[in-house]
């Protein structure tokens, strides 16, 4: 960072620095409308999230790169640039770039590993690094470009044979279909939307709280389901008070006032919870309903009448 140095790259720096401020300006506009913001939201996160091992988040990141197809073709590239491979030919204006782009990896990798550790509540659930995907796509099209740039007339036949095996795999994988394919139409979503719209919620919304003690992967993705299927019927007939608030929208959180005048309040669980009575039964979830605060406060008022009243007619006066 000499004077020298900034003095030759002034212009590439400040490229740097409007990327870093444009991709600041959501997060910057989110605290704005919503403050303290999402990074506020996550930070209250970490504090009650217990800390995972470094070598499970490493084991974690691991899986983006050996995982299906990623593996074999990293490894089939790989393989290509050793083959192919002639370091006379390496000069500046070939290896500036790739070394730049690999510094730029490691450090996205540096930062998915902390990611992992700190931001990770269950490191069984791969979708929550798809996004890290990007990192090894980057570092099998920086080997693909390093491998046709050792490419020479002698190399021409394997280069032909690790692009047509490459195309083949890419095209298998590309037509398989997707491992979540059939979340896009379960036929419980919408008989599960009807029964949640006719709960007993005295005209408002009801207000869910959601049970995370046991099979709760099973629970939240139904639920979330439903969200989605209730905004395309445009009307959303629960709110959430408990529990996951980060995957759900600001919308559906329920509010002080919904929290405070609710009729129904239930308490939604994968599985049977015992000493607990009059469960509905919606797309293998158990709706449990809850005396609402309302309700509480009037039959604690009403209580505490029925005692004033035991007292005056069966205690004896006083002077």
């Amino acid at each position: 960072m000499s004077r020298h140095f900034l003095a030759g790259n002034v212009r590439t720096i400040a490229v740097a620095l409007a990327i870093v401020v444009l991709f600041l300006i959501p997060l910057a506009i989110q605290t704005i409308l919503h403050f303290p913001g999402p990074l506020a939201e996550y930070a209250a996160f970490s504090h009650v999230h217990r800390a995972n091992r470094l070598v499970d988040a490493a084991r974690f990141a691991g899986v983006f790169w050996s995982n299906g197809l990623f593996g074999i073709l990293l490894g089939a590239a790989a393989c290509a640039v050793l083959v192919t491979n002639d370091p006379a030919r390496d000069h500046e204006s070939r290896v500036a770039p790739e070394r730049a782009l690999s510094l730029a990896l490691a450090s996205a990798t540096v930062a998915f590993v902390f990611y992992a550790v700190f931001g990770v509540d269950d490191l069984s659930l791969i979708y929550v690094g798809i996004f890290y995907y990007v990192v090894p796509a980057l570092a099998l099209t920086l080997l693909v470009k390093r491998f046709l740039d050792n490419v020479t007339a002698a190399t021409v036949p394997v280069a032909v044979i690790v692009c047509v095996i490459v195309a083949a795999l890419t095209a298998i994988r590309i037509h398989q279909p997707p491992e979540n394919v059939s979340q896009y139409d379960d036929p419980r979503i919408p008989a599960a939307y009807s029964t949640i719209r006719n709960l007993d919620a005295g005209g408002g919304v009801a207000v869910v709280d959601l049970d995370g003690s046991a099979d709760w992967e099973r629970l939240w993705p139904i639920l979330v389901g439903i969200e989605a299927y209730t905004k395309r019927q445009g009307s959303v007939p629960f709110c959430i008070a408990q529990n996951w608030q980060l995957v759900f929208t600001r919308a559906t959180r329920c509010t002080p006032v919904e929290m405070r005048i609710a009729h129904g309040r239930f308490l939604v669980s994968a599985v049977p919870k015992e000493g607990m009575t009059g469960a509905l039964n919606v797309a293998g979830l158990y709706f449990y309903p809850r005396e609402s605060a309302r309700i509480r406060a009037v039959g604690e008022q009403t209580a505490a009448s029925a005692r004033c009243e035991c007292r005056r007619r069966f205690l004896p006066p006083t002077r």
